[in-house]
């Protein structure tokens, strides 16, 4: 016996009711820094610190910059960088590459509407073929800036050891002075013998201020050791951003943080900017003060000074990645490795963000089918089934040539069957619905 209409009418309210409930509003239409005093050497916090990285071909460039003026003078930056001594390379930069690049989440974001809404036109007016095509020229990418990239090439000036001659403790391996700041690579057999190089130095030195460095000792882990000895002449008053440049040989990226555990009373900020759209390994301690956003520069902008970090990015489009720490100083009980590898989620928005056409042909097919999915389940009861809730998708999925589509495939699945207008007049008003939930999901995975 055939079931009036008007219990498939009502089947079909019931439906667009509770998509309506749930809808959103739809419209139609680091390292060290230690402070040298004639007091002491104490921990100093350091101002604008932040890290540049970039990895290709098994060698990591990393550019450690702080703020560096001439009353800065005694302030000692230390990091340790987990190669041999012979395998780092040193430089100092003049001043630091400027970075204007698009949160690629957000150029994402502007597509998502122009998307929904033609997406929603398909149930009004069969234009969504052709119109589809505006948003490959209408909407751009977003971007990133670039990253240092050359290996500054510089020859090891000859060892030198303090200690014994038998057993050297400390033995520096390369020494660099410019832009007012000197910068050594060495390496200590025990924190003893590292107390004992700094206070070499002219500085006096508390024993105990190198603790946060004791991890590091008689390990496979060598130390860049820099120093402001400029004058008011070469280092201005006001202060300027200098970066320490060092290059070596490692299996994936690393960056230290155990040094800025070192500020035990302080709650440190860093920036981590590393070329590439890359994945840090958050340890638990940081995870939830951490921030990563992905980023691309259309076209990188340096200064000549800056052009051998920076040949591999001329003239091309350069993502990379923001790593934002704010965690108590105490938390930071491991270095930060970074894996190469992109990211899903970056590939993610990074698809929606440069392929406007193909993410609104997705789009569009899926909330077809889901549509028409939740559509047949709850008019055509007597179909509830694999077989049933298959042909309701593969008719769904001719609304990718709009509404006309859809038409046609119901008459030509159910022919004689009364319930396909039903079908397709709550499909219309379901698929508004629909596609405006959707288009908020995937809004919210861009955050």
């Amino acid at each position: 016996m055939k079931r009036p209409v008007r219990v498939y009418l009502k089947g079909g309210l019931a439906l667009l009711l509770g998509l309506l409930l749930f809808s959103p509003t739809l419209a139609l239409a680091c390292a060290v820094a230690i402070n040298g005093s004639g007091s002491g050497l104490d921990y100093a916090m350091p101002t604008n610190a932040q890290g540049l990285i970039s990895f290709e071909n098994g060698i990591e460039k990393m550019v450690m910059s702080h703020e560096i003026k001439a009353s800065n003078k005694g302030v000692v930056v230390i990091a340790p960088i987990p190669a041999s001594p012979s395998d780092v390379k040193l430089d100092t930069l003049a001043d630091m590459p400027q970075f204007h690049g698009t949160n690629i989440a957000i150029a994402a974001r502007k597509n998502i509407k122009p998307v929904r809404e033609l997406s929603q036109l398909s149930q009004i007016w069969p234009i969504v073929p052709f119109t589809m095509l505006r948003l490959v020229s209408s909407t751009g990418s977003v971007a990133i800036e670039s990253s240092e990239s050359g290996t500054p090439s510089l020859s090891a000036s000859q060892s030198k050891s303090l200690g014994t001659k038998s057993e050297p403790e400390v033995v520096v391996f390369n020494t660099l002075t410019k832009e007012g700041i000197t910068s050594e690579v060495l390496t200590a057999k025990t924190s003893q013998a590292l107390y004992t190089y700094l206070k070499g130095k002219g500085l006096t030195i508390e024993e105990g201020s190198i603790t946060a460095l004791s991890s590091y000792i008689g390990k496979d882990f060598s130390f860049v050791v820099s120093w402001v000895t400029g004058t008011g002449e070469t280092l201005p008053s006001t202060g300027s951003q200098k970066g320490i440049f060092v290059s070596f040989p490692t299996k994936e990226m690393y960056y230290p943080l155990i040094p800025t555990s070192a500020y035990s009373d302080h709650s440190h900020g860093e920036v981590i900017r590393v070329m590439g759209h890359v994945s840090p390994k958050l340890y638990r301690g940081i995870k939830k003060y951490a921030k990563v956003t992905y980023y691309r520069e259309s076209s990188p902008s340096y200064s000549a000074g800056l052009s051998p970090f920076f040949a591999t990015y001329e003239n091309t489009p350069v993502d990379y990645t923001d790593i934002e720490l704010s965690a108590p100083a105490k938390a930071y009980t491991q270095d930060l490795a970074i894996s190469s590898r992109t990211p899903f989620k970056a590939r993610y928005i990074s698809f929606i963000g440069d392929y406007p056409l193909a993410y609104g042909i997705l789009f569009l097919l899926v909330s077809s089918i889901v549509t028409s999915l939740l559509v047949g389940l709850a008019i055509f009861a007597d179909r509830r089934t694999w077989a049933g809730a298959f042909t309701f998708m593969k008719v769904g999925a001719c609304n990718i040539l709009t509404v006309i589509g859809l038409v046609i495939a119901a008459r030509h699945v159910w022919p004689t069957d009364r319930r396909r207008r039903a079908f397709i007049l709550f499909f219309t008003f379901a698929f508004l619905v629909i596609t405006a939930l959707l288009s908020r999901v995937v809004e919210l995975t861009l955050q």
